[in-house]
C-alpha cells in the first residue's frame, strides 16, 4: 500500500496514493479504482483470492471482503454481466478484439485474469436441477452461462459513493 506521510504540526495523515489513466476515465488508488462513466468503483486487484473459486465460494469470499470493511467498504457485490462488459467495451472501443486483461493490467489495474473468466450476479437457468450465471472471459470479452459448481475469477464491485 502506497501511502505518503503528510506532517501537520504534530498530527500525522497518511494519504493514499491517487493516480489517473491516460484518459482520465479511471481514478487509481491503493486498493480501488473508480469508472467515472459509470461512477462504478472496483477493487484495484481484479483476483483478490488468487484463484478460481465456484460461486457459493465467491459469495461467501465477498461476505468475508464487507465483514473485514476491505478499502474501508462493507458493500462489496459481483458485478451483473452488463457491469463488467462495459470494461469489456471499453477496451474493444480502443480497438481490442483479445488480450483485454492485458490493456486492463497495464492501465494499472492488478492480476486481471484473461482465462477462464469472472463470475457475474446475473442468473442463467441451465436446467430444471441446475442453475448458473453468466461469465465474462477477459481475454475476449465472450460471454457465456457457467453452472455453479464451475470455478471462475472473482471481481468485487461496488456502488459510488452517495453525497
Amino acid at each position: 500500500m502506497k501511502n505518503h506521510l503528510v506532517l501537520i504540526g504534530f498530527i500525522v495523515i497518511f494519504v493514499p496514493t491517487v493516480t489517473f489513466s491516460q484518459d482520465s476515465r479511471f481514478i487509481f488508488t491503493d486498493l480501488t479504482v473508480m469508472d467515472k462513466v459509470t461512477g462504478l468503483i472496483w477493487t484495484k486487484n481484479a483476483n483478490l483470492p488468487g484463484k478460481e473459486l465456484s460461486y457459493k465460494d465467491t459469495l461467501d469470499f465477498i461476505k468475508k471482503l464487507n465483514n473485514q470493511k476491505f478499502a474501508v467498504y462493507g458493500d462489496w457485490r459481483l458485478p451483473d454481466k452488463e457491469e463488467l462488459k462495459s470494461l469489456v467495451d471499453y477496451a474493444k472501443g480502443r480497438g481490442l478484439l483479445t488480450n483485454i486483461h492485458e490493456m486492463l493490467n497495464r492501465m494499472g489495474f492488478e492480476n486481471m485474469e484473461g482465462d477462464p473468466g469472472y463470475w457475474t450476479a446475473s442468473y442463467y437457468t441451465i436446467s430444471v436441477l441446475n442453475d448458473g450465471a453468466w461469465s465474462i472471459a477477459m481475454y475476449n470479452g465472450y460471454t457465456s452461462p457457467l453452472g455453479k459448481l464451475g470455478r471462475l475469477y472473482v471481481w468485487p464491485v461496488r456502488e459510488p459513493i452517495k453525497q
